[in-house]
């Protein structure tokens, strides 16, 4: 399943412009942020996505309370620490071709940090967050 996070105006809920308001972690599930975030599947991306909000007109909504929490998690988590690669490669939900483990850890990493600068953001703006997903 595809999924992602926008940043959008609370009063509106129409998407807010910028550079970093946007989060597609291509095939990554939100399950593996955790996983490289704490060591399992039991983190603050999980946490978020758990307290989503479903609205009339069949969006999927992140509040800012919400936000703030997630965002409060993170801060409480070193930006520069990570899960193992050992624990990635035998935990992660996906697999690598042989070789390739360490490009991919490295990758997931920078969608962690994408992640995290999202909530960054949407924390500071006190926006909410549409959830969407496909397939």
């Amino acid at each position: 399943m595809c999924w992602g996070l926008c940043a959008i105006d609370p009063t509106t809920l129409e998407p807010i412009d910028g550079q970093g308001h946007d989060f597609d972690p291509g095939g990554l599930a939100w399950q593996e942020l955790d996983l490289l975030l704490v060591g399992n599947y039991e983190g603050p991306v999980t946490q978020l996505i758990y307290a989503a909000e479903q609205i009339a007109d069949e969006k999927t909504i992140l509040t800012e309370a919400v936000i703030a929490e997630c965002a409060a998690w993170l801060s409480r988590i070193p930006p520069d620490e990570f899960a193992s690669l050992d624990v990635y490669i035998k935990e992660s939900m996906h697999s690598s071709l042989p070789g390739n483990e360490q490009r991919d850890y490295l990758g997931d990493i920078d969608t962690v940090k994408q992640f995290r600068t999202l909530i960054e953001i949407a924390s500071r703006l006190n926006c909410k967050l549409l959830l969407w997903a496909a397939g």
